[in-house]
């Protein structure tokens, strides 16, 4: 317990010391010390971007020298597509011998004379590489190995706050060339500090997103090994299943598996008291009707609902009018036991695959749709601005929010309304939404019941006509003689290590530039209600 509170310590240390540095060279020296001390060396050198340049400069304070590479290294290309760290002793098992990239790769560690080094990859850019001598690939740990992506997230936070601070220093040495460079270099500015927000949030969403993916994963396996099996069962008796039957026969065992390929998955029931009893009269009506497999006819029948009428109405006649039953009758009725057992088991494999085809689409639509709120969250799309639906972008935010909190999300309650569509940067409103909800979540982190509310409508109000989001929780509230400072860069509820008090100051700022309005009601242990203004998008 002591060693993790020291962790956590040490991690909130470590983020307020490199959001202070102001220089890129204060960050650099202050890096180089922690991964020193994080993996027990002596020899560490850093290669980073030089901001406006085209190259990578190394800097080692060690062997006090400075060496550059072009930022179209192709070994650093390889980087920005595979961000792993690699050690010296792998190249040839990820890179092909002799290519450009390999040799790249050699000559860079011969020069830097390393052993291990470790990417520095934001959005397929690589920003920078950390290089380590006399350290051996039995050292990396699986918790070492997850403290070095932390690193590394925290690392690439304080290197765009560096070049950040650099630009914005020369805009106030430069103002000569007038206010709209300036304008437009804070714009830059403030775009930077809403990306290095999101990078903080998206280094807490990794083991959430891990396991979100894992799962469907898994499932999608099994059912593709069931599948081979139930495949490699049809294929082996399709010439015998040819053989025994009719034309007609098979003509109707075809008809019936259309049917359940078009309907029966959509219908299928599972397991209950209900349907276990429905099955025990089909079973009694079935064996009447001298059918040799009249249990496994009827689980088909009931489970696959492929008879829809009142039980009690089980009778001769039904199965006759209904086309999917009348197939059935002609082809199970008085057959001998073994065929039929055939012909179900072809039932049977049928209804298998398609189930398993169904569950591996459904689980493959949960995977996208978590990739692709999680790259819409992350995506970094500037000024650009286009049509959206405030309710799509906050379900959007949601998905994320989930991967966080899968065993502490309080009940969310959520009330819709039909909008029209807003003119914005999704990606900055799905910052928002996330935001909010997080906020809503800590104020309730010391309760063991309590709700968020969200709710979306259409209203009128300063005169106008307005889409409208709010947020509301039963948390701990805000205290009314602070109430006025949430706003504020850098001022923060939360405890030590929750936040860097950037959330609401970014929230209102983007809200604004959308033409919006925030408003916030609170009390002191009554909860908090946020409400989102932004304007409806209007035809000319």
């Amino acid at each position: 317990m002591e060693a993790k509170r020291q962790q956590k310590n040490r991690r909130h240390y470590l983020l307020e010391s490199l959001l202070r540095l102001q220089h890129i060279t204060e960050v650099r020296t202050f890096l180089l010390a922690e991964i020193r001390s994080l993996l027990s060396i002596q020899s560490a050198g850093i290669c980073l971007w030089e901001g406006n340049t085209s190259f990578f400069e190394i800097w080692d304070h060690a062997e006090k020298r400075k060496e550059k590479f072009p930022v179209y290294n192709p070994f650093f290309l390889y980087l920005s597509e595979n961000e792993a760290p690699l050690f010296k002793s792998e190249l040839e098992d990820y890179l092909i011998p002799e290519s450009q990239e390999y040799e790249s790769a050699k000559e860079f560690f011969h020069i830097t004379n390393s052993e291990f080094i470790i990417p520095m990859v934001l959005n397929k850019s690589l920003v920078g590489l950390i290089f380590v001598r006399e350290f051996s690939q039995s050292k990396l740990t699986h918790n070492l190995s997850d403290e070095i992506e932390e690193l590394c997230i925290i690392a690439m936070m304080a290197i765009s706050n560096a070049h950040l601070y650099g630009r914005l220093q020369s805009v106030l040495n430069g103002l000569e060339e007038g206010v709209k460079k300036r304008t437009q270099e804070l714009e830059e500015a403030q775009a930077q500090l809403i990306q290095s927000e999101k990078m903080a949030m998206l280094g807490t969403m990794v083991a959430g997103i891990a396991h979100e993916i894992n799962s469907p994963a898994g499932a999608i396996l099994a059912c593709i090994e069931n599948l081979e099996k139930d495949m490699r069962f049809l294929m082996d008796h399709t010439t015998e299943f040819a053989d025994k039957f009719s034309h007609e026969q098979r003509n109707s065992l075809r008809n019936i598996t259309k049917y359940i390929i078009s309907e029966v998955v959509k219908n299928f029931a599972s397991v209950s008291p209900r349907i276990f009893r429905l099955k025990k009269k089909a079973e009694e009506f079935l064996s009447s009707l001298d059918i040799s497999v009249a249990s496994e006819l009827a689980e088909i029948i009931m489970r696959n609902g492929l008879y829809k009428g009142n039980i009690q109405n089980f009778n001769l006649s039904i199965f006759q009018k209904t086309p999917a039953l009348r197939e059935i009758l002609f082809l199970f009725q008085g057959d001998t036991k073994e065929n039929s057992k055939l012909k179900i088991k072809f039932l049977q494999k049928t209804i298998y695959s398609v189930r398993n085809l169904r569950s591996i689409k459904l689980q493959i639509k949960h995977i996208t749709d978590l990739v692709s709120a999680l790259r819409t969250y992350s995506h970094h799309d500037g000024k650009g601005r286009k049509l959206g639906d405030m309710n799509k972008t906050i379900e959007n935010a949601l998905s994320i929010i989930k991967t966080i909190h899968r065993k502490r999300l309080p009940e969310i309650q959520k009330n819709y309304s039909t909008l029209p569509p807003i003119l914005c940067n999704t990606g900055e409103l799905h910052q928002v939404w996330t935001n909010l909800i997080e906020n809503g979540i800590h104020s309730m982190e010391s309760q063991k019941t309590g709700n968020i509310n969200i709710t979306t409508s259409l209203q009128k109000k300063f005169g106008m006509e307005w889409v409208v989001a709010s947020f509301s929780d039963e948390g701990e509230g805000i205290d009314s003689d602070i109430i006025d400072k949430i706003w504020d860069p850098f001022f923060t509820t939360k405890t030590q290590g929750k936040g860097t008090g950037l959330g609401l100051g970014i929230v209102r700022n983007i809200i604004e530039r959308h033409n919006g309005r925030i408003e916030v009601e609170s009390q002191s242990q009554k909860g908090s209600k946020f409400t989102i203004y932004l304007p409806p998008y209007k035809t000319s």
